[in-house]
């Protein structure tokens, strides 16, 4: 056993070295994206210019683009690799530990034995300081760590689709509610140029031509911040999406289900299906094992090492291994464990009221966005027979005013009723949508591929 074994041993221990230096970055990425990724497409491409928008298409991007859920990933990562790194703690420590010792020839002085060099390569195996009670406890602790950075990881996506969607639909209404202060806009400024003519022929008053143009500058004004809130809104949506900009036109589909539901009945599966009550349940386990690991310190730990010889010149030669183990009890440690025992039960309560707190957070959700979708049903509800009657009542000052029965005031304020019925209910129809989503939000039901039922 001379010196192609040492060579083969130094081998095979740079090798170890090297692979274990190498880290393949995509598959780390690849390990959070498919809990995002699960039912969905693993690739997406971007947003191209002037591509209609649909709501599905906005989820995916925003979750394969967006850097916030990105960092998410990365610390369900982080949790995996701490799980990892608890469980190697349960395994020895291996190791190859050459060691070479030269001294001076001492001239006239011998000692019986004595070396002046000497080569040894012994193969170390041992625990550190090595407590079953503690370690294992800190492997669930990792493991119920990595469930509450998975269940966050899966929060996180929903709170960011939820928040496409209202960006999404802004961009809708503002649009929307554009197109229609355009046509009233247009039908405005017509009407005024007409009372402008009857005003020269002497048909119409200088009272009602000034009118005519005030309603016009002011839908005018109304028209300009729109549009502007429609730009701002289109650029926060872009930056959801990952896109530079968003020049293209938005689909509008979407399904709300005409049921009345009621938070109570919601409830059971809400509380299993949200993710971040998932995750606080999971973090209260770890706080729990957490008391664990504070509980083992007060038993002895042990520490062993053993010693092979692959090589060996030192005195005596003929031994090829060696063994020590030790045993600590701490005795005059127990103040400190104390105080650690008394913080992780501290930890753990925290925990639980965070869980309690979330329990509560999503019964208080499911009630407002029942009421919330209930409401906005009932609005639609009122304002199509409003937005009729205007539409009549527009025509029938119309009518009067051709045959004289009626001045031009009662016209433009009626005019001004059928603007503000139309804006009402194009609003009611986007924020209906914007209900049925916020409840699935809050149901934990809302998916990419959401289109509703």
């Amino acid at each position: 056993m001379k010196s192609p074994v040492i060579m083969l041993a130094l081998l095979l221990a740079a090798a170890s070295a090297a692979c274990r230096s190498s880290v393949d970055q995509q598959r780390e990425i690849d390990t959070w994206r498919a809990v995002l990724d699960e039912d969905q497409p693993r690739e997406v491409e971007p947003l191209t210019a002037g591509e209609t928008l649909d709501l599905p298409r906005a989820f995916a991007l925003a979750t394969h683009f967006e850097e916030g859920l990105a960092r998410k990933g990365e610390d369900y990562l982080q949790a995996l690799i701490d799980r990892s790194r608890q469980a190697s703690a349960l395994y020895p420590a291996i190791s190859l530990a050459p060691s070479a010792f030269v001294r001076q020839h001492a001239v006239g002085f011998s000692v019986p034995g004595n070396q002046e060099r000497r080569f040894d390569v012994p193969l170390q195996a041992g625990y550190s300081n090595f407590q079953p009670w503690s370690q294992v406890a800190s492997l669930d602790r990792a493991t119920a760590g990595v469930e509450a950075r998975r269940a966050l990881l899966l929060d996180a996506r929903a709170t960011l689709l939820l928040e496409v969607a209202q960006a999404y639909f802004s961009v809708l209404r503002a649009e929307r509610q554009s197109q229609v202060l355009e046509s009233a806009l247009s039908v405005q400024t017509e009407r005024a140029s007409d009372v402008e003519a009857q005003s020269q022929v002497g048909f119409a008053r200088t009272l009602d031509v000034e009118q005519a143009r005030a309603q016009a500058a002011s839908t005018r004004v109304q028209l300009v911040e729109t549009r502007r809130t429609a730009l701002d809104a289109r650029a926060a949506l872009a930056y959801l999406v990952g896109a530079p900009t968003l020049e293209g036109p938005l689909s509008e589909e979407l399904l709300v289900p005409d049921e009345d539901f009621q938070a109570q009945a919601l409830l059971p599966d809400a509380l299993v299906a949200r993710q971040d009550l998932a995750g606080a349940r999971a973090e209260s386990a770890a706080a729990l094992h957490g008391v664990d690991v504070a509980v083992g310190q007060y038993y002895p730990g042990v520490s062993l090492n053993l010693s092979y010889f692959l090589y060996r010149e030192s005195v005596p030669d003929n031994s090829l291994w060696s063994a020590l183990v030790t045993a600590n009890l701490p005795i005059f440690s127990f103040g400190r464990i104390h105080a650690d025992v008394r913080a992780a039960w501290s930890v753990f309560r925290q925990a639980k009221l965070t869980e309690s707190q979330v329990s509560r957070r999503i019964e208080q959700q499911l009630a407002t966005g029942c009421a919330d979708l209930r409401a906005s049903r009932e609005r639609i509800e009122a304002l199509a027979p409003q937005l009729a009657a205007a539409r009549e009542a527009y025509q029938q000052s119309l009518d009067l005013a051709r045959a004289g029965r009626a001045t031009h005031l009662e016209e433009l304020v009626a005019q001004d009723q059928l603007l503000a019925a139309e804006l009402a209910l194009a609003d009611a129809g986007f924020a209906r949508k914007l209900a049925w989503l916020a409840l699935e939000r809050a149901r934990g039901t809302l998916q990419p591929g959401a289109r509703g039922r």
